[in-house]
């Protein structure tokens, strides 16, 4: 994998993580409701 830039993965990851916390935030707020 030494082919794949690091920007990609850091890309994909970044992705990931406002995915994760968008989804967090939409329980707490239907818990909140």
């Amino acid at each position: 994998m030494v082919g794949a830039p690091f920007s990609v993965v850091l890309f994909e990851t970044t992705l990931l993580l406002i995915n994760y916390h968008l989804w967090i935030s939409g329980i707490m707020d239907k818990k909140k409701l």
